[in-house]
């Protein structure tokens, strides 16, 4: 809105930047973008989607499942980024896209954000929080490493493509800005890691992050994540006595028996009568008193 000369100009309000845990150890920085600026980004993120499933035969809602696939083939590298979100630099967007294409990025993404006070000006497209931040990476990265790769796939800043064209795809990537996590890509050797999915020799991993249980739900969480490891850490004794502790209603039947625990993914649920947070606090008041006890 533009104010006549006798009229003070209103401060324009832009977005908040902050954090939320990326993992036990480090946070990411993401900007809480207005709603409608959302809405708007959103559209534009579907149909950079539609791009990559017509030109790239790539369908980016089941990609995460085929990087768990894909990395059982050790002739793969996986490459993981660092800060790979907050290093698409707006001049290399300018350098790489049609100019039409730039002019609806630059017209709903918010070029400014607000921490403790203090305006800073993105260098990048946007942080995490943008409606197609996410989508815009991956096309860079995906129209790269397909020059490189005919199997090549991306999901955000997780890359795979073949062993032999990783130096040459990485050598572009540090050209546009990007840098390479390396403790998290593997280009040779016994074992892949990509979205969370774990490959060594010949048999996946498991790993789960654990975060202390503050309330019900979270405690549930944990306790699911335990029972999917309990093989691999030999803790069924440990096991068997925490879920002595849990509401029956909140046991699945025949989930639990004395030679041992079944084989199922979770045994732990809410059960949908208590959905509604309020009876289920009430209803498992005796359990969150325990808490302190699973530390």
């Amino acid at each position: 809105i533009e104010f006549g000369p006798d009229r003070p100009r209103s401060p324009r309000r832009w977005p908040r930047i902050t954090t939320v845990p990326k993992n036990n150890d480090e946070d990411r920085c993401i900007n809480c973008e207005p709603l409608f600026n959302m809405m708007v980004q959103a559209s534009i993120s579907y149909e950079i989607r539609s791009v990559l499933r017509t030109e790239f035969d790539f369908d980016i809602e089941t990609a995460q499942m085929r990087h768990r696939d894909m990395i059982s083939d050790l002739s793969l590298a996986t490459i993981d980024l660092s800060k790979a979100s907050d290093s698409n630099w707006m001049a290399v967007i300018k350098w790489l896209y049609p100019k039409r294409f730039v002019r609806f990025l630059e017209s709903a993404r918010s070029p400014v954000g607000t921490f403790n006070g203090k305006k800073h000006i993105f260098n990048m497209l946007s942080p995490m929080g943008n409606g197609f931040t996410f989508e815009v990476m991956t096309l860079t990265l995906l129209a790269f490493a397909r020059f490189f790769c005919k199997r090549a796939s991306v999901f955000g800043d997780d890359i795979i493509l073949s062993s032999d064209r990783a130096a040459s795809y990485i050598d572009v990537l540090s050209i546009l800005g990007y840098k390479i996590n390396i403790s998290k890509s593997f280009t040779t050797g016994d074992f892949r890691e990509s979205c969370g999915g774990f490959f060594f020799r010949d048999r996946y991993l498991k790993s789960f992050d654990f975060w202390y249980a503050e309330d019900v739900c979270s405690a549930i969480v944990n306790l699911n994540k335990l029972i999917i490891l309990r093989h691999i850490l030999d803790i069924e004794d440990a096991l068997r006595e925490l879920l002595q502790r849990v509401p029956l209603l909140m046991q699945k039947a025949g989930s639990f028996v004395e030679n041992g625990l079944e084989s199922l993914d979770s045994v732990v649920y809410v059960p949908e009568d208590l959905l509604n947070v309020k009876r289920l606090k009430r209803k498992c008041i005796r359990w969150r008193r325990r808490i302190p006890v699973f530390r």
